[in-house]
């Protein structure tokens, strides 16, 4: 199943798709100095990445097998694994004989911190796991409109349009509706993501995944072969 809601390619034009939903008038650009658009700057980004976070998303999903910070945790678990810069949130882990570890399994955790890579220092995620060299799945952020699913597009105007309406003079009421929306919008296209997700996976999750017990999908239900 594929949306028919309209394609944005900018963020101007999913800012516009926003404006839409509260019956305001498009903007030409996000750098405008005009109120629609500085209430569009002001909550763009946090909408896209607390969006993207909500679901397992199949457009922006990544892998990475992170190297081993030099620096224990003080917690339990010692070893940390500095995530990359653009890692929303981590969804499992793969050992290397192919089991899987999920956020309810306690074999590893997340923690926030600097972190000095290649670039300047910033805050970003840090896996803290004893699993040595996991490979990792992860949510990634994802800036580029144009390559959004349709059905992530749309979620994310509802939502962005319910946090924009109040600076934009709009009623509560409009603003708890349009967060609804999003919320149901975020559902059905979770419930659409998973299911083209599970007909793809054995095909398209690299070879270590393929435990030879049994695979958990996203979902958690265990799968045997």
């Amino acid at each position: 199943m594929v949306s028919n809601y309209a394609r944005a390619a900018t963020e101007t034009e999913a800012a516009n798709l926003a404006l839409g939903h509260l019956g305001l008038s498009e903007i030409a650009d996000l750098k405008d100095d005009v109120a629609r658009a500085r209430a569009a700057k002001q909550f763009f980004a946090m909408v896209r990445d607390s969006t993207l976070r909500e679901k397992w998303w199949s457009f922006a999903r990544a892998w990475t097998r992170p190297m081993a910070d030099v620096n224990e945790s003080i917690g339990p678990i010692k070893t940390r694994y500095p995530m990359p810069e653009n890692c929303l949130r981590i969804r499992y882990l793969a050992d290397d004989i192919g089991n899987l570890f999920y956020e309810d399994d306690g074999k590893w955790e997340t923690e926030a911190a600097q972190i000095l890579d290649d670039g300047p220092q910033h805050e970003g995620v840090v896996l803290v796991s004893d699993i040595r060299s996991p490979l990792v799945s992860y949510t990634r952020r994802i800036e580029e409109v144009r390559v959004w699913s349709p059905d992530f597009l749309k979620a994310f105007s509802f939502e962005l349009a319910s946090m924009m309406g109040r600076r934009l003079g709009r009623s509560r009421s409009l603003g708890a509706d349009l967060h609804a929306r999003a919320q149901q919008e975020l559902d059905n296209a979770a419930t659409i993501d998973s299911k083209e997700k599970a007909r793809k996976t054995l095909t398209q999750t690299p070879s270590i995944i393929s435990a030879r017990q049994g695979w958990r999908s996203p979902g958690g239900k265990w799968r045997w072969w």
